[in-house]
C-alpha cells in the first residue's frame, strides 16, 4: 500500500508539473528562476491578524467537513482510513497519512495553484484578479467530489473551499509569493482529514 501511493504520487507530481514548467519556459524564464516563479522560495514573515482569519475559516471547513462525512460516509475508501484499518496506528499508517496529506496533495497543490497561478497572471491581470483565478479553478475542481452532495451541502462546500483558498492566495502574497504557509495550513487540514476519517470510523 505504502509502496503503490509512494509510486502514484511521483506520477502525479511529474504530471502535474509539465505545464507550469513549460509556462515558465515559453513566457517567465527572463522574469525570474523557476523555483521562485513556483513559490518555492524563502517566506517573509505574515501578520498574525491574517492567520486568525485563515484558521477561523479553518475551523468553519473542519466543522462542514464532519458533517459531510456522516452525512455521506466520505472517507470509507481513503487509503489513510484503508492502511489504519490494515495495521493500525503503525509506521506505514503514519507515512501514509503524512505522504497522502502533505507530499501528494496540499504541497503539490499549492505550487501548482497559490505558486504557478498566482505568478502566471499577477504579472498582467494584478494579483487580487490572479488570486480569485486561483480560487475559482481550485474551487472547481474540489466540486466533482461534491457532485453527490444536496444543494445546500455543496453550496456550502464551494463557498468555504472558495474563501479558504482565497486567503491561501493572500497569505502566499504577504509571505512574498512563497507557498511555505500557504503548504503548512493546507497541509494541517488535510492531516485533520484523515484523522477524522479515521476516528469515526473507530
Amino acid at each position: 500500500m505504502l509502496k503503490h501511493l509512494t509510486i502514484e504520487t511521483m506520477i502525479q507530481w511529474l504530471l502535474f508539473l509539465v505545464i507550469p514548467v513549460v509556462v515558465y519556459l515559453m513566457f517567465f524564464r527572463k522574469k525570474e528562476g523557476l523555483l521562485s516563479f513556483l513559490g518555492l522560495k524563502k517566506s517573509q514573515r505574515v501578520e498574525k491578524s491574517l492567520f486568525i482569519k485563515i484558521s477561523i475559516v479553518s475551523i468553519v471547513y473542519i466543522a462542514i467537513s464532519i458533517l459531510w462525512t456522516q452525512k455521506y460516509t466520505l472517507g470509507s475508501d481513503d487509503i489513510r482510513l484503508l492502511s489504519f484499518n490494515e495495521s493500525g496506528l503503525s509506521i506505514q499508517t503514519v507515512l501514509i497519512i503524512l505522504i497522502h496529506s502533505i507530499v501528494r496533495t496540499s504541497f503539490l497543490e499549492e505550487i501548482v495553484f497559490r505558486g504557478f497561478l498566482i505568478n502566471s497572471f499577477r504579472y498582467k491581470l494584478g494579483f487580487k484578479i490572479a488570486n480569485h483565478i486561483q480560487a475559482l479553478i481550485f474551487t472547481g475542481i474540489h466540486v466533482l467530489a461534491m457532485l453527490s452532495f444536496d444543494i445546500i451541502d455543496m453550496a456550502m462546500g464551494v463557498t468555504a473551499i472558495y474563501i479558504l483558498s482565497v486567503y491561501l492566495g493572500e497569505i502566499t502574497k504577504a509571505s512574498g509569493y512563497s507557498v511555505f504557509y500557504s503548504s503548512i495550513v493546507h497541509g494541517t487540514l488535510n492531516v485533520l482529514a484523515g484523522i477524522i476519517f479515521i476516528l469515526m470510523s473507530v
